[in-house]
C-alpha cells in the first residue's frame, strides 16, 4: 500500500505540472499570434490615417468657411495616432516574440474612435447664418442708385440690406 500512495501523488503532480504547461502554451499561442498579427494591424492603422487624412480634407474643401481652428483638434488625435503606431513598431523590434501583445483589435478600436466622432461632428457643421443690419429705407428709383452704389464701395455688403418702402 505504501508504494501505490506515492505513485498517486506522483501522478497527481505529473497532471499538475501538464495542466500549467498546457496553459503556458496557450498563452504563448495566443502571444505568437498577436505577434504575427502585428504588421496587420499596423498596416490596419496607417491605412485608417490616410482615410481620415482625405475625409478631413474633402470637409475642408466642402465647408470652406469653417476655420482651421475647427480642424485643429481632428489634425492632432491623427498625428498622436502616427506617432503611436511608430512607437509601437519600435517598441515590437525591442521585445521578443513571447512578450505581451503591444498591440490587439481592441487597443486599435479604441484609438479609431475618438478620430470618428470627430469627423461626424465636423460632417454635421453648418455654414453659419451671416446676419444683415437694416441701415435706412429708401423709394426704388434710389434704391436702383444706391445697390448700385453698394457694388462700387468696398464696404462689405453683407452686413448691409435696403428696406423697400413704397
Amino acid at each position: 500500500m505504501y508504494g501505490s500512495d506515492s505513485i498517486e501523488k506522483k501522478t497527481s503532480v505529473y497532471i499538475l505540472k501538464t495542466k500549467d504547461l498546457e496553459n503556458k502554451l496557450k498563452d504563448y499561442k495566443v502571444k505568437k499570434k498577436e505577434y504575427e498579427k502585428f504588421p496587420e494591424y499596423i498596416k490596419e492603422l496607417n491605412e485608417y490615417i490616410t482615410e481620415s487624412t482625405k475625409q478631413m480634407n474633402n470637409i475642408m474643401k466642402e465647408k470652406p468657411w469653417a476655420k482651421n481652428i475647427t480642424f485643429k483638434p481632428l489634425i492632432n488625435k491623427l498625428n498622436d495616432l502616427k506617432e503611436f503606431a511608430e512607437n509601437k513598431t519600435k517598441e515590437r523590434n525591442q521585445k521578443p516574440a513571447t512578450s505581451d501583445p503591444l498591440l490587439t483589435q481592441y487597443i486599435i478600436s479604441s484609438k479609431k474612435s475618438p478620430i470618428r466622432a470627430l469627423i461626424r461632428e465636423l460632417k454635421k457643421l453648418k455654414k453659419p447664418v451671416i446676419k444683415k443690419e437694416i441701415i435706412g429705407t429708401c423709394p426704388n428709383k434710389a434704391l436702383l442708385d444706391f445697390k448700385n452704389e453698394i457694388n462700387k464701395c468696398p464696404i462689405d455688403s453683407n452686413k448691409i440690406e435696403i428696406k423697400n418702402e413704397l
